[in-house]
């Protein structure tokens, strides 16, 4: 059986604490291709997508390759798109899906699937003419549609950068076809933007609408990802639209409904300044010393962004390096549109939880942002400047003219030397999962002295209480691990490699596809449905069907940091509604639920949001949160588990300081309503107790007490 498999060990890194966890599998998708090796060329493989093939979690791969696994209608100098299912279940079976069966030379690249693979979109690339027209395969009728026609304009209207929702409804890519969209004036030869299908190529719209379009060609587009349903794409974008930078590409978010867009990055003002970096080198060194080293002027920075990022690594810069934008990468969106995933050297979080350390933004970062809270979190984190930490990490790589021994003085003034400039990638490229509990990026650990500069790895993320699994690791920059994706779970994921997990060996002239899947599961309740004792992530617990609540119940209350004016100024499509409001407030309070049941490890019918909760008293880091904890049969009285959050409270390095909202709450802040008092009998007078007593006996005393109380009642009416 041809699956190369390795057992290594999966790190997981929380708040900064590091353990090990049980042997992941790296099994191989794709290979090499023995037939090949009459020739010279090696036969590479890359880009893998993943789909589900059934309902028990099996799924398969989709992606670029030249090998012909025993097809000799093909040729092994053409890309081809394979399909490759059961890797993990040991039973290989491979699927062309598209060739060159014609001798013609042509490549097919770039594949992107539906979640069941039943609509793959790739770029058809006709040998030696520079003409990419975009694909769409119907996989059960092997039914093709040429979404563009390159050739119609002689190689001069491309396409590339497919994406199709999960549910294959909708498939955006990136064309400068100015036939797509007529347009007055008509879009420019040469100008990329995005555009969407929903009826297979009968019709498409520009993602950016006309308002915020013209025929200028730094007014641009690219990226182009969809939800599962195909209701919102996300997007980079360089066009005159409100706030956004006049320098740096944003990411945008399209409301398919009516077409509209919402800018989610706030890159604006951020961006890298030369000017003032050339003021700040002054202020350091002095203008004389500066002179003397012939750093007189600006000009002579170049660019400035090594100064950017230097300042910015001292802490310098309080909105970033400002350095690397959005537009190298593409953005990940969730199947809900939720959640979406960009990457920046800008400062783009505007919360984080309450004991996490400020950390510095010197160098690419991954966010991700909360269409529905208007919160932006940082998902990587360099974590406060320490010039020692980026000297670790630079210095053993850097050339040898930039170390401390031999670094010039120039070089010095200018920030330039490996203990000053940050060197790092703490992120190249990232997916988010379907789900979105889960998100999966490729980077060289930046700033952790533990791995090794421009060594790609990939690097598992889970949403809820924010644990990091680390993939790979093979500590050799020669050796990268890159252009990850994931499933729509969130427990499988594959990636192109410049290393054989099955060999030790390098394959850096053949790179293949690989693939992880980690056990996911809670392990703290044995009655969940998703019960394993040793999982590889620790997820929050689920249930089958409903769980009935007791009678009893315990109100408590969570006071928040944040402020929830701004939270709902970056709200995807905001526009101040009072019901906008309402679904803000009632979003961030489930989500509190979430979190609360999550840390407990208990039903979410156990514990629900208290029917007086009173948004309009929200205030900036006064966000109140009233919770009822609920008695249960099989998971302790209403007391018992309002006292376990009490405990997960006090513990701050508890999931519940882990989870996505929880993370955020006040010290100190946490009011558990005490106990109600009951009327008992303890409480009356010693006399009413004896009347009490005496009445049972029927004595004369008792009736002289009961026509006491008669009189007292008829006097208080």
């Amino acid at each position: 059986m041809l699956v190369s498999q390795l057992s290594i060990a999966i790190l997981i890194i929380v708040k900064n604490s590091y353990h090990l966890t049980d042997s992941l599998e790296i099994k191989q998708v794709s290979f090499e291709d023995s037939a090949a090796q009459s020739g010279t060329d090696n036969v590479d493989s890359r880009d893998a997508k993943i789909f589900e093939s059934s309902e028990n979690g099996d799924v398969c791969f989709v992606y670029s390759t030249e090998a012909k696994h025993g097809d000799d209608s093909t040729s092994f100098a053409d890309w081809k798109i394979w399909q490759t299912c059961g890797v993990f279940e040991d039973s290989l079976t491979n699927t062309l899906l598209a060739g060159d069966k014609t001798s013609s030379s042509t490549d097919h690249t770039f594949a992107d699937t539906s979640g069941d693979g039943g609509k793959v979109c790739y770029i058809e690339d006709l040998a030696g003419s520079g003409k990419a027209s975009m694909h769409l395969l119907s996989t059960l009728t092997n039914d093709v549609v040429a979404l563009t026609n390159s050739s119609a304009s002689d190689g001069k209207r491309n396409s590339r950068r497919c994406d199709v929702s999960r549910d294959g409804s909708t498939v955006v890519f990136e064309s400068d076809d100015d036939t797509l969209v007529p347009t007055t004036p008509s879009q420019l030869d040469g100008q990329e933007h995005v555009f969407i299908t929903h009826d297979e190529g009968s019709s498409f719209h520009r993602a950016v609408p006309n308002e915020y379009w013209n025929a200028e060609k730094e007014n641009e587009s690219t990226w182009g990802v969809v939800s599962g349903d195909g209701t919102n794409v996300a997007f980079h974008a360089k066009i005159p639209y409100p706030g956004a930078s006049s320098i740096a590409w944003e990411t945008y978010l399209t409301r398919e409904s009516d077409s509209a867009i919402s800018k989610i990055t706030s890159l604006s003002g951020k961006e890298c300044n030369r000017t003032l970096m050339h003021s700040l080198l002054v202020d350091m060194w002095g203008m004389d010393n500066l002179t003397k080293e012939n750093l007189a002027t600006e000009a002579k920075l170049g660019n400035g962004q090594t100064q950017c990022s230097s300042f910015a690594a001292m802490g310098v810069l309080p909105d970033g390096a400002g350095t690397i934008g959005v537009k190298d990468n593409a953005a990940s969106i969730s199947d809900d549109a939720r959640f979406v995933t960009f990457m920046a050297g800008f400062k783009e979080a505007t919360l984080k939880g309450t004991y996490e350390q400020e950390s510095v933004v010197s160098v690419r970062n991954l966010f991700l942002y909360d269409t529905k809270l208007g919160i932006t979190w940082a998902v990587t984190h360099e974590g406060p400047y320490e010039e020692k930490k980026v000297e670790n990490f630079c210095c053993p790589y850097a050339s040898s003219s930039y170390k401390r021994e031999s670094c010039s003085t120039k070089n010095q003034y200018r920030l330039g030397c490996c203990w000053q400039r940050p060197c790092g990638h703490p992120v190249v490229t990232n997916r988010i999962s379907g789900d979105g509990t889960s998100i999966v990026y490729a980077g060289d650990r930046f700033p952790d002295p533990a791995y090794v500069n421009y060594d790609w790895e990939i690097t598992h993320y889970y949403i809820p209480t924010g644990s990091v699994t680390i993939i790979t690791n093979t500590t050799n920059k020669d050796y990268d691990d890159f252009y990850p994706s994931i499933s729509r779970k969130g427990d499988v994921m594959a990636w192109t490699s410049d290393f054989d997990y099955a060999t030790d060996s390098s394959i850096t002239s053949n790179n293949q596809i690989f693939a992880a899947k980690l056990v996911m599961g809670c392990s703290r309740r044995t009655t969940a449905s998703n019960y394993i004792s040793s999982p590889d992530v620790e997820t929050c617990c689920e249930w089958d069907g409903s769980v009935n609540a007791l009678g009893s119940q315990k109100k408590v209350q969570i006071s928040f940091m944040g402020d929830p004016a701004e939270m709902k100024s970056h709200i995807a499509f905001y526009s101040g509604t009072a019901s906008e409001d309402e679904i803000f407030c009632t979003t961030y309070a489930e989500q509190v639920r979430t979190d609360v049941a999550c840390s407990l490890a208990v039903p979410k019918e156990l514990v629900t949001v208290c029917d007086d909760l009173d948004c309009h008293s929200w205030s900036k880091d006064s966000i109140h949160v009233k919770l009822n904890i609920m008695s249960s049969n099989e998971y302790g009285s209403a007391t018992s588990l309002s006292d376990a959050l009490k405990d997960l409270y006090e513990d701050t390095n508890s999931i519940l300081w882990r989870s996505y909202l929880t993370k955020t709450m006040k010290p100190s802040s946490l009011i558990i309503s005490p106990k109600k008092t009951k009327k008992t009998k303890k409480n009356k007078p010693p006399t009413t107790k004896a009347t009490k007593k005496t009445k049972r006996t029927k004595s004369p005393t008792t009736k002289k007490t009961k026509n006491t109380k008669a009189k007292k009642k008829t006097k208080r009416t």
